[in-house]
């Protein structure tokens, strides 16, 4: 379980400049521990759609959308409001906001009329995020063994960095190089990423960006990032992968996808890209489907599938550059 070399361990850094005629999807979820560890979540969210003409220009504000979630410390729902309203979300309160939330959500809300909005990421976002919450206060605590078999580690299988053998199973980590977090608007372009909330205090951040433009085929340049304070107050990064794709701008059909990681955990992770291959071929609106059928467990990374996934809004996003409509 030693592992030969660490991880990728690079700063993301700014969002890239606005491209012209080019539309640009940012989302991201704060949350925070009003009452400390071992009190109840509070999960803030905010997505933005964007067209841009032409780079000097302001960009024009397709979308706005807000989720604020109120989540117990054993995962439970306990209050949500979104803008837009959407019925059927308050059929949520109550269940779990990792096993099953998907399953509840496709059962209770029309996903498919909230499909183009920056609302339908935020909610699939939902399970991640509270899947990684406890990182803030692991962090803050002193490096000491954690005394499990790695046959009984709760994250076996889960995924290619916790596949049986991998060096993340092993109950002593090394200490990794942090990385920092800069912001992520560009400093030549404030208005290209939507405000996110000041650091301070404890707290966590899951951030995506989407650019979309067409050059022959449909391009897609996408960034994930998942980041946290630590205890020097400074904020660094936990995951972040860039995502290159292109597609048939007439069918909609994923021609090529590639992963690039810039920041990981575990060096066992470093493989989860070459998964993405399987995906060429697939419908882009289908992706959230064809990522969690193709890519389970072992086979793919939680993260790097949730990047991946991300992606199923590209053609709708795209009609807005020559239809000026979702």
């Amino acid at each position: 379980m030693i592992p030969d070399a660490p991880p990728p361990r690079r700063a993301m850094g700014h969002a890239p400049l606005r491209r012209h005629d080019s539309v640009r999807r940012t989302t991201s979820l704060e949350w925070t521990w009003p009452e400390g560890e071992g009190g109840p979540i509070l999960i803030v969210g905010c997505g933005r759609d964007i067209v841009t003409r032409r780079p000097d220009d302001p960009p024009e504000i397709i979308h706005e959308n807000s989720l604020s979630l109120t989540v117990s410390p054993g995962k439970i729902l306990l209050a949500l409001d979104s803008q837009p309203a959407v019925p059927g979300l308050d059929a949520l309160i109550g269940h779990h906001t990792v096993s099953g939330f998907r399953r509840a959500l496709a059962d209770h809300v029309d996903l498919a009329a909230i499909a183009s909005l920056p609302l339908r990421a935020l909610l699939d976002d939902v399970v991640g995020c509270n899947i990684i919450s406890g990182w803030v206060w692991a962090r803050r605590r002193p490096l000491e063994a954690s005394h499990f078999r790695s046959e009984d580690h709760p994250m076996l299988g889960a995924c290619i960095g916790f596949a049986p053998g991998a060096s993340s199973l092993a109950p002593i980590q090394p200490i990794w190089p942090r990385v920092p977090v800069p912001p992520l608007a560009h400093p030549n372009d404030p208005a290209g990423f939507h405000p996110l909330q000041p650091d301070g205090g404890i707290t966590m951040r899951r951030v995506r960006r989407i650019d979309v433009w067409h050059e022959g085929d449909l391009q897609i340049d996408s960034m994930f990032q998942d980041s946290g304070s630590n205890p020097e107050g400074r904020r660094e990064a936990i995951h972040e992968y860039r995502l290159r794709a292109t597609a048939d701008a007439a069918a909609g059909t994923l021609r090529t996808i590639e992963a690039d990681p810039y920041t990981l955990p575990h060096p066992d992770c470093v493989d989860a890209p070459a998964g993405l291959a399987g995906l060429i071929g697939e419908d882009l609106p289908k992706l959230r489907s064809a990522v969690l059928r193709q890519l389970r467990g072992p086979l793919g990374c939680t993260h790097l599938n949730d990047a991946a996934r991300a992606l199923a809004e590209a053609t709708a996003l795209a009609r807005w550059l020559r239809h000026g409509q979702p």
